[in-house]
């Protein structure tokens, strides 16, 4: 594909990388709902991929210590996102020696913010990135009836529909991991929370995904196309042979997927991020617990070395997919052709144009060929290059031992053999990732003249006299382009003409060619003698010029000029045009005919011309100050003449007769426009213009079907007095004659300064018109300016323009360059670059290299006082220091109520507490510090009532012994207070009414007398006889253990609670050893009163198949020890336990302590 497309695909992209955007396609008409502003976070998305390869390449150095780097490298994707990394350069990474918790969770969380606070996470650019999945998923559909290889379309639209769907579903996972981190950092969290964010994340809960790790890995599967085994090709090759297949071009396949690919990229690297922040927190978690394992919240152990493991591929698998990336961008969209480059030859240095893949050169000649930050300029502007320039660098490989490269520039041998052609391999590297691009070919060409090779780039360069007669002498020449640069002096040298027509371009530069003499010559009378090329910006200076020769135009630049021959702003200056022989002639200052072509902005100085034989009265001629004709459709613009005399001699009247004109002899058909005449001298007549057939006009001899408009003769006080007066043609045949105004006020802007490059001349006493000195200008915004320690200078991008005024003149120009640039030593240097006599100069720098700053010393941060940090450049011979303040911290408050003091428990002031310093407060703002002892308010004690016991009646409540605190009105049964109860606790309810005997019953049925049955007190047993269960009284009146099972039963029920006698007791435990050893009992189910398990209560109940537990209120010290073991142990994988659901995780860790077997099933 052209450059051109590629880089309209990579401004929009991303991302090398990274990036999310949609931008209508032109031809295509792929738009999403939404679009999302790339330019706003294409910076700040190439932050994560360069901090992604300098934590890879440090970890690497570092033995993949993956804590030590990523930190590091986080520290400066905080600093960049910031933009505060004014102390490193772009991608660098701060080396920490020590990571802890705080640091992470404090960077992280830095971070984090700032995504949220550009815009530029998942979460807030999701809707977009599905809308455009969708709309390309849609013209993927609707060209599918345009593809007639229905294989391959089948195949590739399998695979693009799979790879959408599972994009999307990339999309919400990583939305909702950013959801987590958001909610997490939203207020203070505890220590307990953000593991927990951090796990959440990892293990991907809440989303159908399967963990993190694997997505992320098979995204960058799809970018490298290694998701299958049978994978047609990377993401981008399957979409653009699919759209090749459906016969779109490369314009159109790259406003199609630009945005895609842009968007997928930038997912898969802020996930890496997201990932490496995991690995991270897992990392430092396990260094600072001093713990071998990572356990997550749920249940997940990772071991040390596999998060290193993890880490490591992870890192690996980034660096792999970016090069990916680079390289299927490079191969669908960059044409690596064509390239600019820096030449340095013969003829000087200048800018030159590859022909496709292939340059000739010069031996001894240089070529500097793009370097990176070029090459991604040129692809990615320059505001990307500075991103991703430490992501990917081109570099150039040559095996031929007569070329020698150094970076990006080649420089060849003077040895080479001519017609030997060079082979230079281009490699694109991203980390240790490298990829051949493109084979270039350089073949060896001597230049000619001083260097070149006649083209517009690099023209054939004439800088001597010796030049100049060998361009003359050949036809080699006389088509090419031709660069003069060094004034020429032809005062001890022959002047040859060039005999052959020119057509090709002669550029002078302003340069004079000066002190020429022509006499005797009879193939030409000027420089060129039949122009049909191009001459511009030449001076011809002290041309003496008097031929022999029997031809129909003279001129001092060119004899004729042809149909598309031009001549611009060129100037001949006190020089002397004498021909007497017997032709029919055309002569001018400038040039003897015009047939067709242009004369465009020359000016004649102090020129004489005499022609013709005063004798001779059959002589015809036409003589102009600039052209003797001007015919065909031809054209003179903005041309003037200062001074100087023309005397014709022709008297013949055959054919149109003898004109003479001040600025042109004869003109047909052809164009005459802002022309002028300057003479002084008043009313002498040594400057004076004279045709001895009286047929003289002051602009024109002779006219027909002229067009001319603001033509300009000099009227002042001291003006020629004959050329004012004269009028300005002598003779028309057809239409107007030539517009001449007459003006005393002589200045540019009545000629028409742009057209020329005029220039008035304000100081002067003659003419105040004079050609705009030539001026160079550099345009250097595409050269490097800023370099370090060891680099050499480089002018690639280079671009230098000669102008007149305002006007830009043709042609590329060569030029030289001198410095004192020092590579090896930092400094400010002056770059002087010059084109002949021109000169200009522009600054570069160069720097020591980046720093790779180690932590030296770290005094933190507190709270309330600022810290410092200091960082040491670990190069080898730098003793460079980096230091920063760290701000303080602030408080981290977590307040506190405070707690009410009672009789027995100590009560506790409200405070504020602070997690960072571990200091505690009176208040909210930390100005009122105490110490934990200091919040404490004294337990005040109890103040106790003893009350006896006192019997229970069948009319009256009795009561146990006990006391009662009047401050706290709780219950205890001892006097110290430790025993604490209920007040149902210390009351014996009234006795009921029991008969003593059935008989006694019958014998007094109509009796009212009664008798008192005593309570049973602690530690009476007390029989079931419909279970046969036995109890033990614990309490009076109130509770019971289960002491014992009686009978021989398969199923135990342990009630909430037993009526036996009349009396209702509380079932609140299982005695010691209760059923231990009982192979009877298959089934138990143990009521929701249940407060204590007593040691070894199922021990050896080996065929239970079911446990049933009601209760809610067991602990770990309320169950005695063994209590099931060996319980089930018939098989252990059959015996199920059905426990409160809320205390599932507890009763497990509880009974498998207490000996139930880990094969049991719990729920």
């Amino acid at each position: 594909m052209g450059k051109r497309v590629y880089k309209k695909c990579i401004s929009i992209f991303l991302v090398v990388c990274m990036l999310v955007s949609i931008t209508p396609a032109s031809t295509c008409q792929v738009k999403a709902a939404g679009s999302i502003d790339i330019m706003d976070i294409t910076e700040k998305a190439g932050v994560f991929v360069r901090g992604g390869m300098n934590a890879y390449e440090q970890a690497k150095a570092e033995g993949w210590n993956c804590g030590q780097a990523i930190l590091g490298t986080l520290k400066c994707i905080g600093k960049e996102m910031l933009g505060l990394n004014e102390n490193s350069s772009p991608g660098s990474t701060v080396i920490v020696n020590e990571v802890d918790l705080s640091q992470v969770e404090s960077e992280l969380s830095e971070i984090q913010t700032q995504l949220n606070k550009q815009n530029i996470t998942i979460i807030n650019l999701q809707q977009q990135m599905k809308d455009s999945t969708d709309a390309l998923s849609k013209q993927i559909a609707d060209l599918s009836s345009q593809i007639a290889q229905a294989d391959k379309r089948k195949s590739y639209e399998s695979y693009l529909n799979d790879y959408f769907k599972f994009y999307n579903e990339f999309c919400v996972a990583i939305g909702s991991s950013e959801k987590i981190l958001n909610g997490m950092y939203d207020g203070n969290p505890t220590e307990d929370a953000v593991k927990n964010a951090y796990d959440r994340v990892y293990e991907l809960k809440g989303t159908a995904s399967v963990n993190y790790r694997t997505e992320v890995e098979n995204l960058g599967k799809y970018i490298c196309g290694k998701y299958q085994s049978t994978n047609p090709g990377s993401l981008i090759d399957i979409l653009c042979e699919y759209y090749k297949l459906a016969g779109y071009n490369e314009t159109q396949i790259s406003e199609a997927i630009q945005q895609f690919v842009a968007q997928t990229y930038y997912a898969y690297c802020l996930a890496n991020y997201y990932y490496m922040a995991v690995t991270l927190y897992q990392s430092t978690y396990v260094e600072e617990n001093n713990l071998q394992n990572y356990k997550t919240d749920y249940n997940d152990v990772l071991p040390k070395a596999e998060i290193k493991s993890n880490a490591k591929e992870m890192l690996e698998n980034s660096m792999a997919t970016t090069a990916q990336i680079f390289y299927d961008l490079n191969k669908h969209f960059c044409s690596v052709e064509d390239q600019k480059v820096l030449y340095e030859g013969a003829g000087g240095t200048t800018n030159r144009t590859m022909n496709g893949s292939q340059m000739d050169v010069e031996p001894g000649s240089s070529v500097s060929l793009p370097d990176s930050t070029q090459i991604l300029d040129s692809y990615f502007e320059s505001d990307y290059s500075k991103m991703f320039g430490n992501i990917c660098t081109y570099s150039y490989e040559v095996s031929d031992s007569g070329v020698q490269i150094e970076g990006n520039k080649l420089s060849f041998d003077d040895s080479i053999t001519e017609g030997k052609e060079i082979i230079v391999n281009m490699y694109c590297t991203v980390s240790d990732q490298k990829i051949k691009l493109h084979t270039y070919t350089f073949t060896c060409k001597s230049g000619k003249l001083s260097g070149g090779y006649g083209t517009v780039e690099y023209p054939y360069v004439i800088r001597t006299v010796d030049d100049y007669d060998n361009f003359t002498n050949s036809a080699d020449f006389s088509n090419a382009v031709i660069s003069l640069e060094a004034d020429l002096d032809f005062s001890t040298t022959l002047f040859l003409p060039v005999s052959n027509e020119f057509k090709g371009q002669f550029f002078g530069n302003g340069h004079k060619i000066s002190n020429i003499d022509i006499t005797n010559i009879s193939y030409s009378s000027g420089m060129f003698a039949s122009l049909s090329g191009v001459v511009v910006d030449l001076v011809i200076e002290n041309a003496r010029i008097n031929p022999n020769l029997a031809k129909n135009s003279m001129g001092i630049i060119a004899d004729t000029v042809n149909q598309k021959g031009r001549i611009e702003r060129c100037e001949v200056i006190d020089s002397q045009l004498i021909y007497g022989e017997n032709s029919v002639l055309y002569i001018g200052g400038i040039a003897g005919k015009v047939n067709g072509g242009s004369l465009k902005g020359c000016l004649t100085r102090n020129v004489q011309i005499v022609v013709g034989n005063y004798q001779d009265t059959n002589q015809s001629g036409f003589v102009g100050g600039i052209a003797g004709c001007v015919d065909n459709s031809g054209s003179i613009e903005y041309c003037g003449r200062e001074e100087g005399s023309l005397t014709s001699w022709y008297q013949g009247t055959e054919s149109s007769g003898s004109y003479l004109g001040g600025i042109v002899g004869v003109i047909y058909r052809s164009t005459m426009n802002n022309c002028w005449s300057f003479k002084t001298g008043g009313t002498s007549t040594d400057n004076a213009d004279f045709a001895k057939n009286q047929k003289i006009g002051s602009f024109v001899g002779l006219c027909s079907n002229l067009k001319s408009k603001n033509n300009i003769i000099y009227s002042g006080i001291d003006a020629e007095k004959s050329s004012v007066n004269r009028v300005t043609f002598s003779n028309k045949q057809q239409g107007d004659g030539p517009q001449v105004l007459q003006k005393e006020d002589f200045n540019c802007s009545q000629v028409g300064f742009e057209g020329a490059g005029y220039l008035t001349n304000a100081d002067s006493t003659g003419n105040p018109l004079r050609l705009h000195p030539i001026e160079m200008k550099l345009y250097t915004d595409t050269v490097k300016k800023a370099y370090y320690y060891g680099e050499n200078l480089e002018l690639n991008g280079l671009r230098i323009q000669l102008r007149r005024g305002n006007a830009g003149m043709l042609g590329v120009k060569l030029y030289n360059v001198n410095t004192d640039y020092n590579a090896k030593k930092a400094g400010n240097y002056q770059v002087k670059i010059s084109v002949g006599n021109l000169n200009s100069k522009f600054e570069v720098t160069v720097a020591n290299k980046p720093h790779t700053y180690e932590q030296q010393s770290i005094t933190p941060a507190t709270c309330t006082t600022e810290g410092n940090v200091s960082y040491k450049c670990k190069d080898a011979g730098c003793n460079e220091v980096l230091s920063s303040v760290l701000s303080a911290l602030g408080h981290k408050m977590e307040h506190h109520k405070g707690k009410q003091v009672t009789c027995k428990e100590e009560g506790e002031k409200e405070y504020w507490y602070c997690t960072r310093c571990k200091k505690y407060f009176l208040d909210e703002k930390g100005t009122k510090e105490t110490t934990k002892a200091g919040l404490v308010i004294s337990a005040t004690g109890h103040k106790m009532e003893h009350h006896d016991r006192k019997e229970a009646t069948n009319e009256q409540a009795g009561n146990i012994k006990y006391w009662y605190c009047t401050l706290c009105n709780n219950y205890f049964l001892d006097e110290k207070g430790k025993q604490q109860v209920e007040k149902d606790k210390v009351v014996i309810s009234v006795l009921p009414v029991i008969p003593d005997s059935e008989k006694d019953s019958d014998k007094n049925n109509s009796s009212t007398n009664t008798t008192q049955k005593k309570i049973l007190t602690k530690g009476t047993s007390l029989s079931d006889q419909k279970t046969g269960a036995v109890y033990k009284i614990t309490m009076e009146g109130k509770e019971v253990s289960y002491k014992k099972q009686s009978t021989k039963k398969k199923k135990i029920v342990i009630p909430d609670q037993v009526t036996i006698n009349g009396y209702t007791y509380k079932v609140t435990s299982i005695a010691d050893n209760a059923f231990k050893n009982n192979k009877n009992i298959t089934t138990v189910i143990i009521g929701k009163n249940i407060k204590r398990i007593g040691k070894k209560a199922f021990y050896g109940c080996k065929s239970l198949r079911n446990i049933t537990i009601k209760t809610k209120l067991l602990k770990k010290n309320t169950v005695g020890s063994k209590a099931f073991t060996k319980a089930g142990s018939k098989n252990y994988k059959k015996l199920k336990v059905k426990v409160p659901k809320k205390k599932l995780k507890l009763y497990k860790k509880i009974l498998r302590k207490k000996g139930l077997s880990k094969k049991a099933k719990m729920r």
